[in-house]
């Protein structure tokens, strides 16, 4: 057995570990999580009662998650956990199939050991936000290999889960508008749903409060991990008024950088820009991101570390996003690190993952290139087993 053969067993080993101790904890203290939220609102939409004011989420989440709520808070839950563990295993095959088709397998490992210190929060609390990252990266996926119905609907069901999939939905339907001519359809049917299973006006008030919502937290003062958050930290807050302005001119500038990376770079790496700006952009600027979303952030940066070392020769990145995958477990380690590191320090890597790595590489192709022999190496957007 070879040494990556080895090293891909031991990954694979490490990664189930990982979420079989997940899914445990789960089960011993399900009351600690969002599932009893979640299960709440999915009951409520049920039985036609609108009591959740901190339910940020449109009424199609709470269908979905039906068969969730309908089994308990404890096999519900790691059930729940367990489709966001296949979806980021599904996600992480994908892209170390098409970004490192070569070595494919020792490539995965590696993807899989970095997303553990970003994905052990949001898998522990059983949050949205796992699935819809997980389902942004795989229609990514399905835009690189040409597949638009599969990437459609992969971000019309991201969009059903989490309302911020919108900007994904935005930027990959406009770069690639066969993509966005079916998801519009998609769309249609995740705000239509709720009304066919439902009483019309009791849907509408849901949508009227959803919007009311959304309109007052963004301008809710918080422990948000967004880049507002990192400067008011730091002491430079911003007036609200002039962040608006800054979030829709990097909104501008992330769908520039992605129509021009979609002119110069092959259609692989230009669908994963797409997917790394989109992140990039929520974690930055939505304004009321969470720690735990940083998830988005290893999904960036593992399988491009993987890319950096196993067929760029470009050592120095890889080991730079190996360390801000690393970075990403260490703010909820303790109460101290929480009070320490909380708030600033998971934007500024972000921050460095999009001015380093992401935004250069969108714009210059030689950066895929292996450093050395200055070749690029070959990628795979054929289905098959990394």
């Amino acid at each position: 057995m070879t040494r990556e053969r080895q090293f891909f067993n031991g990954a694979v080993l490490v990664w189930a570990f990982f979420t079989t101790v997940v899914a445990a904890l789960s089960f011993i203290s399900p009351t600690r999580t969002l599932v009893p939220l979640y299960a709440a609102a999915t009951n409520d939409f049920w039985a036609g009662l609108n009591h959740r004011w901190d339910y940020y989420y449109l009424p199609a989440s709470q269908i979905l998650f039906t068969p969730f709520a309908a089994l308990g808070e404890q096999i519900g839950g790691v059930l729940w956990r367990s489709v966001a563990v296949g979806l980021l295993s599904m996600a992480a095959w994908q892209w170390t199939a098409i970004l490192v088709s070569e070595r494919a397998r020792p490539a995965l490992g590696v993807f899989l050991l970095l997303l553990i210190p970003g994905a052990a929060g949001v898998l522990r609390n059983g949050q949205f936000d796992a699935h819809m990252w997980a389902l942004i990266m795989i229609s990514a996926a399905e835009v690189a290999r040409g597949r638009n119905w599969p990437a459609a609907i992969a971000l019309a069901l991201a969009l059903a889960l989490k309302p911020q999939a919108i900007v994904a939905v935005l930027l990959i339907g406009t770069t690639w508008p066969r993509v966005g001519a079916r998801l519009l359809p998609l769309v249609l049917l995740v705000l239509a749903l709720p009304f066919l299973c439902a009483d019309r006006e009791f849907v509408s008030q849901l949508y009227a409060d959803f919007i009311h919502g959304i309109s007052i937290g963004v301008r809710e003062i918080g422990d948000w991990n967004d880049l507002n958050g990192m400067l008011q930290k730091f002491g430079l807050a911003v007036p609200y008024p002039i962040m608006t302005g800054i979030r829709v001119a990097a909104a501008l500038a992330a769908l520039v950088i992605t129509l021009i990376a979609r002119r110069r770079l092959p259609l692989p790496q230009s669908a994963f820009t797409a997917f790394a700006l989109s992140a990039l952009y929520l974690l930055l600027f939505n304004p009321r991101v969470e720690g735990s979303g940083y998830v988005g952030l290893a999904l960036v940066a593992a399988p491009l570390a993987a890319r950096a070392i196993l067929h760029e020769d470009r050592i120095g990145v890889g080991a730079l996003l190996i360390a801000i995958c690393a970075l990403l477990g260490v703010t909820g380690l303790t109460p101290a690190t929480l009070s320490l590191l909380g708030v600033w320090l998971k934007p500024l890597l972000a921050s460095l993952v999009a001015i380093i790595v992401v935004i250069p590489r969108a714009l210059n192709p030689q950066l895929w290139r292996n450093v050395v022999t200055g070749d690029a190496p070959p990628m795979n957007t054929q289905r098959g087993t990394p």
